[in-house]
């Protein structure tokens, strides 16, 4: 199986890199399955807290034979009835949506900043995360529209504001938003691009953009050193070519397809506990109106992660195993499949306020989705559609306010 699993895996890379077609979110998708199923490649897991190999198991490679030839399969499929024209739609009074953006963000920055004091710049992550509350949120949800719809309008001077607060969360630890922008930049950059192949076309992008992924991977392993001032230590890091190695034969993915491997391993089983709580996510403000739910990882932690005081990141594809089998497996790899396909239609169009949210939305989708529960992701696609709406909303309130000005004098 782990031979069948690499062949595969190649035969979708081939795909994706060599065949002429527009970048999409098939793509995305695709390359993100490579980077969270690393550890298929390597042939085990590594289960925290003491970093032990796990040898994955011949389920678990099927699991993941499965997730990535459905993504191939969806993106063959969707490139045989991709049309090309644009969709022409045009939110009327949106012209301030980034600058609308980019005073959330900097809210969000100095409110941060105030509320957190000197523990934002501690060190240690446990420390500083207990400090953080939700003016960091909108920090970083306002950073990141402010950005991506500054680049796709081409205000400079919004985007480069709005990009040194993603630096500076960066800097701070936290590379989620970072790298949900950055593959929200990538996919409009390559789909203005057209019909293409990757490889080929783009050899020297694709070359930057591993470099790029290779900085994701092993600022991890340093900004602890950077936060402490440890220039010593990081120069020394950099500086030795087994530390790429080691950052990446140690990260996320190791661990969060350990969640999966181990899930297999021990045949464990859930109800639909863990999916009431989808019907939570569409209503506002639920959390504060009383609405309780569990997690996935409320589940599985306790049970096979035990000595494990610190939060595990979740594995949908674990979830959906655990709740309903091979079933429910394959049903949400077709939901998946359409949403992507979606997605990747969607990116046709014109407003660019509207390009700005699909790009965030499905980035999140396409990308993200590896390492959470359901839940999680839907809590996420939310915010950024609350975000968004919020600097429409302002947007058309404001030009609505100056025009009734005007015409009255």
């Amino acid at each position: 199986m782990h031979i069948l699993f690499i062949l595969l895996s190649l035969l979708g890379s081939f795909y994706f890199l060599i065949k002429k077609r527009t970048f999409d979110f098939f793509s995305v998708a695709y390359f993100s399955s490579i980077i969270y199923f690393l550890p298929g490649y390597f042939g085990y897991t590594l289960v925290s807290p003491t970093s032990l190999k796990m040898y994955i198991l011949d389920e678990t490679y099927l699991i993941m034979i499965f997730v990535q030839m459905s993504i191939l399969v969806g993106g063959c499929f969707f490139d045989t009835l991709r049309k090309k024209t644009e969709i022409k739609t045009t939110i009327k009074n949106t012209n301030l949506t980034s600058e609308i953006a980019l005073f959330i963000c900097l809210l969000g920055f100095m409110l941060t900043i105030i509320s957190s004091g000197s523990n934002l710049f501690d060190a240690n992550k446990g420390v500083m995360v207990e400090s953080l509350g939700r003016w960091h949120m909108i920090m970083r949800f306002g950073a990141a529209l402010a950005v991506v719809i500054a680049f796709v309008m081409k205000k400079k001077l919004i985007f480069i504001i709005s990009l040194l607060v993603i630096l500076f969360d960066i800097f701070l630890g936290f590379r989620s938003i970072a790298a949900i922008v950055t593959i929200s930049l990538i996919t409009y950059w390559l789909t203005k691009q057209g019909s293409q192949r990757l490889l080929i076309n783009q050899r020297k992008f694709v070359k930057y953009t591993l470099i790029l992924g290779l900085f994701f991977f092993s600022y991890k392993q340093v900004y602890s050193a950077i936060k402490g001032g440890n220039w010593e230590l990081v120069k020394e890091r950099i500086s030795d070519p087994q530390f790429y190695i080691y950052s990446i034969m140690n990260s996320e993915p190791f661990t969060t397809q350990s969640i999966l491997n181990t899930v297999v391993a021990s045949n464990f089983q859930t109800g639909f506990e863990n999916m009431i709580g989808l019907i939570y996510q569409f209503i506002l403000f639920s959390p504060s109106l009383g609405a309780e739910f569990i997690t996935f990882n409320q589940q599985f932690q306790p049970a096979l992660f035990p000595t494990i005081t610190f939060g595990l990141a979740n594995n949908i594809w674990a979830q959906m195993w655990s709740v309903g089998g091979w079933t429910l497996l394959i049903l949400f790899l077709i939901i998946n499949i359409l949403i992507l396909s979606f997605g990747s239609y969607l990116i046709r169009m014109n407003d660019p306020n509207l390009k700005a949210l699909i790009l965030l939305l499905f980035s999140y989708w396409s990308f993200y989705i590896h390492r959470n529960d359901i839940i999680y992701q839907i809590n996420l696609e939310k915010r950024v559609f609350l975000f968004w709406f919020i600097c429409i909303l302002t947007s058309v309130i404001i030009n609505s306010i100056v025009k009734k000005s005007i015409n009255k004098y």
